[in-house]
């Protein structure tokens, strides 16, 4: 009976080590979507200015498909430069880029780089 309680205890020391560690991986994971749905706002956009010679201030004038559970926003957009960032809904995870001749987008201080909180 001590052995067997030795062990229940050990099993559940264990289960909480690993539940500790899943926190970390599914915030790494969030950060790894949004910088993949910034990616593809990038290409969407590049996509749209060869057609329209200029960058969409909007994502409705795009083919994105938004994701549930992230919120795409366009801060600007002007004829030869864009911003914008991609919230992870439910946490503090965001990502900018921006790319030509608009502002930058902090954290983003480098054209055509994404940088996220």
């Amino acid at each position: 009976m001590v052995e067997l309680s030795f062990v229940i205890v050990v099993i559940g020391i264990l289960a909480i080590i690993g539940l500790r560690g899943l926190h970390g991986i599914k915030e790494k994971a969030i950060r790894a979507k949004t910088k993949t749905i910034m990616k593809n706002l990038m290409t969407t956009q590049e996509a749209y200015w060869t057609v329209q010679d200029g960058y969409s201030p909007s994502i409705a004038n795009l083919t994105f498909e938004t994701n549930p559970g992230f919120t795409v926003t366009i801060l600007s957009a002007e004829l030869n430069g864009w911003s914008g960032k991609v919230d992870a809904d439910g946490y503090t995870i965001s990502c900018y880029v921006y790319y030509g001749v608009t502002p930058p987008a902090p954290p983003a201080t480098r054209s055509n780089e994404i940088a996220c909180l």
